[in-house]
Formats: C-alpha cells, sequence, structure tokens
C-alpha cells in the first residue's frame, strides 16, 4: 500500500525595495499612502483619497497564497513626558505628517518568516510602552517572531496602536531631547516563497506477502524497492516482537503468533507529498493436534480403524498402516511408531503427533482351574492355574505371600464370582484366564426376641418370631423343662409349659437349621421362655365375732403387686378397703343375718391379664340375752 502526505517547506528570497519604487524580480509588494489628517486601520488610500492598487506576492505551485509587505509613511510622534530608562509617564500622541524622503517604515504581517537586516542608516522601531525612535547604528535584528507586526491590533476610539519588531535581542538607544524624531532606513527582507514540490514515490513495492505458519522461516527481501525524492525514510514493524528489519530484509521472530505489518515511511521534503509503504500478513498458530496412549495389541489381532487422536480428520502414518487402519501381522513383533498429521482447513497449517503401538507375540497358554462352589463359611485355597506359580486376582482374593493365594467368602457375600490367574511375565495376548467361585450361604436361623415371658396357663406361639433362610429342614428342641412342641419340624410352632416349667420359672428352647450342599455345619439359635404365675390370694381363715365388735383381716396373698380391692355380701364397712389388712365394721343386717361374706381381689402382674379372688366368712354372735325377773 501506497500513499502520500503534505508537508510544507520554506525557502528565502532577498528582496530589497525603498521608498520611491519596488525591485522584487516579478514579484511586488503592497505600497499604501497614509493621506494627511486621515488613519484608518488596514483600509489604506492616496493622498487624492483613491485607493491604491494592490499588487499581491504571486501564488506558489502549490496553491499557498503568501503574505504581503506594506510600505507606509513614517510617523511623527509627540510625547508630552519620557524618561530615558524606557519608561514614560503620560499617553503618547500619534499624529500625521506629509512623509519626508526617504523615511519608511515596513508593516509586516502574521505569517511572515525571514530575517531583516540594516543596510545603512537607522532601524525605524515604535514602541507602545516609551514611543521613543530608536536609533540603532549598524543594527542586526535577527529572526522576526510569528506576531502581528505594524498590523492593526485594536480599536479605541478613533486611534489605532501598533506594535513593530518585538525581541529579547538588547536595543541601543539614540535619544536625544523631547520632541519629534524622523528615523530613515532601506531594509532587505527575506521573504518565504513556496517552489513547485516533487512528491516521495515508492517503487517495486512488493504486491502481498501470503500467510505463514508458526515456526516456518521467513525473510522478506525488500532490496529491490526503490525510494525518489524522499529527505528520510523509516522503517516500522508492528508489533515490534513479530520481527525486525536487518538492513532491507526482514526477518521474523520464530516465536511470534499473529498479525504482521511492516511499513516504510518516505518523508519529502517540504512542502511535498510524503509516502507510505505497507505490507501486512499473519502468522497463524499450528493446530494443537493430540494422540491416544501408547497400547499394545497381540499378533494375532485382526487389522483395526486407528481412533482417538484429535482434532479428527488427520492422516495416520507408519510401519503396518494402511488407509488409516493398523495391520498388526504386516508390521511385525515389536514397537511401532505411528504418527498423526492434522492440516488446519481454514489456515492450512499443519501439526502432528506420534504414539506407540507394540505388536506382541503369543505367549503360552494359561489355563484356570475349573468352576466350583463353596459354602460362605469355607476359605478356598486357590490352585489349579497351568503353568504353576501364577497370580490369581479378582474380588474375595487374598494374598498368602509368594505365589499362595486364598479366597475368603467374607469379602464378597454369596453369589458367583469371576477370579482371574495371570502368568508373571506374560502378556495381554492370551496370559490371563478366568473361572467362577459361587459362594453358597450357610443356613441362618433367628428367634426374636431372646428372651420371653408367658403367663401361667398360657402357650408359647413362635407365629411371627423366626427368620430362616439357606436350610433344608428345621428342628426344635428343649434343653431344659419338661413341656414339649405340637411339631418340632415346624417353622413357627407352639410350646406347651408343663407344671414342672412353672416350678423351674424359666426354661431354655433351641432350634437347628440343616444347611444345604455344599455346605456341611447347621445353624442353630436359642431363647430363653419365662412364666409368670396367677395371683395366689387367701382372704384369710373364717372368723367369729361378737356384736358390737369389728374385724380385722388378715389375707395372704402372693404373685401380685397389686392393686387390691376389698369387697362385702353385707352392709358394713371397710375403713381401706385397698389395703391388704384393713377393718371391718359389720352394719345392721350383718348383724341381724348373723354372717357376711368378705371378698379379697388381686390384680396381676404382667404379661398376665386375669385377676384372682377369695372369700372368708365372718360369723357374728349375738350376745346373750338375761332376763332376771
Amino acid at each position: 500500500m501506497l500513499y502520500n502526505v503534505w508537508r510544507v517547506k520554506v525557502w528565502l528570497i532577498l528582496l530589497t525595495f525603498s521608498v520611491s519604487g519596488i525591485a522584487l524580480a516579478g514579484n511586488t509588494l503592497e505600497v499604501n499612502t497614509l493621506p494627511i489628517g486621515s488613519f484608518h486601520n488596514c483600509n489604506y488610500r492616496n493622498a487624492n483619497g483613491l485607493p491604491i492598487i494592490q499588487d499581491k506576492i504571486p501564488v506558489s505551485d502549490t496553491g499557498v497564497i503568501k503574505p504581503s509587505f506594506n510600505i507606509a509613511p513614517l510617523k511623527r510622534i509627540e510625547i508630552p513626558q519620557i524618561t530615558i530608562d524606557n519608561s514614560v509617564e503620560g499617553e503618547p500622541i500619534w499624529t500625521l505628517e506629509d512623509p519626508p524622503p526617504n523615511s519608511m517604515l515596513v508593516l509586516v504581517n502574521s505569517a511572515t518568516m525571514g530575517d531583516i537586516t540594516v543596510l545603512n542608516g537607522k532601524v525605524a522601531a515604535f514602541d507602545l510602552i516609551t514611543g521613543l525612535c530608536r536609533g540603532v547604528e549598524d543594527f542586526f535584528w535577527g529572526k522576526v517572531p510569528l506576531e502581528v507586526f505594524f498590523n492593526c491590533l485594536e480599536e479605541e476610539g478613533l486611534n489605532y496602536y501598533y506594535k513593530v519588531w518585538d525581541s529579547d535581542t538588547d536595543i541601543i538607544y539614540d535619544v536625544a531631547e523631547i520632541g519629534t524624531y524622523l528615523c530613515n532606513a532601506n531594509i532587505i527582507v527575506n521573504l518565504s516563497l513556496i517552489p513547485p514540490c516533487s512528491d516521495v514515490e515508492i517503487n517495486n513495492w512488493p504486491l502481498s506477502q501470503e500467510d505463514v505458519c508458526f515456526g516456518n522461516e521467513l525473510i522478506i527481501d525488500f532490496s529491490g524497492v526503490v525510494v525518489l525524492n524522499a529527505e528520510t525514510t523509516e522503517w516500522v514493524v508492528t508489533p515490534p516482537e513479530a520481527g525486525i528489519m536487518n538492513g532491507l530484509f526482514f526477518e521474523l521472530d520464530a516465536g511470534y503468533i499473529g498479525p504482521v505489518d511492516i511499513t516504510l515511511n518516505a518523508i519529502a521534503f517540504e512542502p511535498c507529498l510524503d509516502a507510505t509503504g505497507s505490507l501486512s500478513f499473519t502468522v497463524n498458530p499450528l493446530p494443537v493436534v493430540t494422540c491416544p496412549d501408547d497400547y499394545a495389541v497381540c499378533a494375532d489381532s485382526d487389522p483395526f480403524e486407528l481412533t482417538g487422536a484429535t482434532p479428527e480428520g488427520g492422516e495416520y502414518s507408519g510401519n503396518g498402516v494402511t488407509g488409516g487402519s493398523f495391520s498388526p501381522i504386516n508390521a511385525g513383533i515389536g514397537p511401532h511408531t505411528i504418527t498423526y498429521t492434522y492440516t488446519d482447513l481454514i489456515s492450512t497449517c499443519k501439526d502432528s503427533c506420534s504414539f506407540s503401538i507394540t505388536v506382541i507375540e503369543i505367549p503360552p497358554e494359561v489355563v484356570c482351574p475349573n468352576d466350583t462352589t463353596i459354602c460362605s463359611d469355607t476359605i478356598l485355597s486357590l490352585n489349579g492355574g497351568t503353568p504353576p506359580n501364577g497370580i490369581y486376582f479378582g474380588l474375595g482374593v487374598v494374598p498368602n505371600g509368594g505365589s499362595d493365594y486364598h479366597f475368603d467368602p467374607s469379602l464378597t457375600g454369596s453369589g458367583t464370582f469371576n477370579i482371574g490367574y495371570t502368568f508373571p511375565g506374560g502378556s495381554i495376548c492370551n496370559d490371563t484366564c478366568y473361572f467362577d467361585i459361587t459362594v453358597a450361604p450357610a443356613p441362618s436361623i433367628n428367634i426374636s426376641p431372646n428372651d420371653t415371658t408367658i403367663c401361667e396357663g398360657e402357650v408359647m406361639d413362635f407365629t411371627g418370631l423366626v427368620i430362616a433362610d439357606n436350610y433344608s429342614q428345621l428342628q426344635w428342641f428343649v434343653i431344659s423343662g419338661g413341656g414339649g412342641f405340637d411339631d418340632d419340624t415346624l417353622f413357627e410352632p407352639i410350646y406347651f409349659p408343663s407344671p414342672i416349667d412353672y416350678m423351674i420359672g424359666c426354661i431354655e428352647l433351641g432350634v437347628a437349621a440343616s444347611p444345604i450342599y455344599p455346605c456341611t455345619i447347621s445353624s442353630e439359635d436359642f431363647m430363653t421362655l419365662c412364666f409368670q404365675m396367677l395371683p395366689d390370694v387367701d382372704a384369710g381363715n373364717d372368723t367369729l365375732i361378737c356384736t358390737g365388735e369389728t374385724y380385722i383381716t388378715n389375707p395372704n396373698v402372693s404373685n401380685s403387686d397389686g392393686p387390691y380391692f376389698w369387697t362385702t355380701s353385707g352392709d358394713g364397712t371397710f375403713n381401706g378397703p385397698t389395703n391388704l389388712i384393713t377393718e371391718y365394721t359389720p352394719g345392721i343386717n350383718d348383724k341381724t343375718n348373723g354372717v357376711v361374706t368378705l371378698t379379697l381381689t388381686a390384680e396381676p402382674i404382667e404379661p398376665c391379664t386375669v385377676s384372682v379372688s377369695d372369700d372368708m366368712t365372718l360369723t357374728i354372735q349375738a350376745l346373750p340375752t338375761v332376763d332376771a325377773g
């Protein structure tokens, strides 16, 4: 890419002028005469009041209009009061006079650049601060600042104030007395004109640069590029880390990825056009390619399709590879390096990875022992695999040390378990065999709860109290006691206690569950059966009392913790009917009848629920009747 930029270059041309005329070798300056009695802001007329014909400095080839110079009569200034030390009291008074011969001043506008040199005479310089006509012999002024010099600055009524040369250069004053001074000068002004331009040209610039892939070496040769009319040139690489310019050769950084822009900036001589050349391309990253892990196959395996590398769509290559498939027979015994290459569909950058496939020779056959079944309560020693001294593995296998192993059913529970056998130093090819160990569950029996109490006169029903599994038959038995079962082979029998059981208080019962092959050991469980006797109530012996007496009970009760209740068949009262020993007072009917039945009732102890009562007869003997007359 090429393009140009405008710049301005200042050239100096020596011009000479005086009050009587202008000598500019094809160029003219504005000559303005101030009329007597009038003072206009930048709008000058001649003595007859007619506008002055103004010939401008011509336009340059670049189309820039150059500034103009104005030559006007020198003014006489009356100063009411001054001091020599660059200060003045009071405002200066400006007046106009007819210009004397060879008296002039130069008006310079704001765009003027150049040097002003005194040839002879004195420089005419007016200063608003001092209002003095400065006399400087053979004074070299130097550069004129970019200011508005002696143009119309501001208006205060009809007076216009001007500012002439302004510089930091020290000024030598040549002042006599207060009055009016005329200063004469011939001045050479170096003007700035713009000559015709020759813009910068960049030829033989490369049309384009194709994108490259990371890791590719790239050197771009710019030695054929030709730059015309440039003052300076500059090469710029963006970003800087993309590479370097080694003379006229660009060298790509081997570790960079991303866009690259190489720019040549050719700077013109002012005010001509600059030119720029730009070449852009991109360093694309390589695709991220991954291969599967190394693996092994057996020599007698069929050809198989290669997979597992990413991204998909690449090509596999290597020994034994044909059309994306690997043939162990064609590859031969041993390791083989397989390469996977992937090309990005957009950037066309490609990368590869590799992995190993090892073809293993078929080893001697490994033979396992036969399948077997054991009981869950049996530890099985593992042996019988060939070649001997191999390694057994699987759930429930426990090493004993060396090549000795056993199978522990407590680690597996019941079921069928696949056990492997391999030979040390073998390979994945037919070096492992498998056999089954079936664990048959041992019988189990459980009576719940283990301790039970029933009431006197009740039977022990085992319905819902037995849990049994994996048994061939059950057998109930009495360890102590004299009762018996209704059927001692039932799953939930009924036990009938005997009087001997009541005398013992607690007896022990048991049940055995016979195993199922291959188990040989029965499972047993036991329970303790206790008996709660019903209350034994004795209300007391029958008793005889005399009329007018009360009766104190004397009962005897066992197997009861209460509550107790006394009742009467008569109309007497107990002073504590819930107490075992209490006082009974016979009623009138009791006395009339001469006899009453007292009943004591006792509640049972759990789990019994039937209360027990007993009676005693209370006879009331009437007192003797004595008739003395």
